[in-house]
């Protein structure tokens, strides 16, 4: 931000406040969804989920760490009606808006 001399200063905010004051962008559910990361590991740009879209049939080309090639690994285990449970419980426990699918 630049302050009335012009100059930049350092200031911290959430995101939901930074599109929502900044950019004058109205967000209805991202209060309380996380943030996509779209930038690089040393410049960070976080992006509210409800802008984002998926593209069918997009594939990530990039290697997975360790951490995350084992949660793949521990996932992909699962009988799909295990993986169901544990997704409904999810919805239910943390009151997901349904219609936001």
């Amino acid at each position: 931000m630049k302050d009335e001399n012009g100059e930049f200063e350092t200031m911290e905010m959430t995101v939901y406040d930074y599109f929502v004051n900044y950019r004058k962008m109205d967000l209805r559910y991202s209060g309380e969804l996380p943030c996509i990361n779209v930038g690089k590991p040393k410049k960070p740009i976080f992006l509210p989920i409800e802008f984002c879209t998926l593209v069918s049939l997009q594939r990530y080309t990039k290697s997975l760490n360790t951490m995350q090639r084992a949660s793949l690994v521990e996932k992909s285990r699962q009988k799909p009606q295990e993986r169901m449970s544990v997704l409904s419980d999810a919805l239910n426990r943390d009151d997901y808006v349904l219609s936001l699918c």
